[in-house]
């Protein structure tokens, strides 16, 4: 798995486009250790699904099951619009110096909002509640 959208949903759950490859012939997919909803294989490479709902805001695992094996990605962030100020998780999880990378969390749309990653300041792009671009 590549990629998903959006990176946050409310703690009522919704719909994520999940891109990759090997899709075709998915059985199960899995947000943490809860069933979707529903799903849908539109191609080999974009899957869509739907979320369940969760009691408590935080990063959740995506795994989508297939007859050949089990593909887990890191990144989906449940939200509560009034909650405190929080960070989940990065995105991509491993980079290389210049890259950009999105925050995933909470309240990340707060003026003033600055950011480092590993001691060196980062610029803050883009920012919504739930994610904030840096390079």
């Amino acid at each position: 798995m590549t990629g998903a959208a959006p990176l946050t949903l409310p703690l009522q759950g919704g719909q994520v486009t999940l891109s990759g490859q090997g899709f075709a012939g998915a059985t199960a997919v899995k947000f943490g250790a809860v069933d979707a909803s529903s799903f849908t294989v539109e191609s080999d490479g974009v899957l869509k699904a739907t979320a369940a709902g969760v009691s408590t805001p935080g990063l959740v695992d995506v795994t989508i099951v297939t007859p050949l094996d089990s593909v887990t990605w890191k990144g989906i962030a449940f939200v509560d619009p009034t909650g405190a100020f929080a960070v989940f998780g990065v995105v991509p999880h491993v980079g290389a110096p210049g890259e950009t990378v999105t925050l995933v969390g909470q309240g990340l749309d707060a003026s003033g909002l600055t950011a480092s990653l590993g001691g060196v300041s980062a610029a803050v792009g883009a920012q919504t509640f739930g994610t904030a671009t840096l390079t």
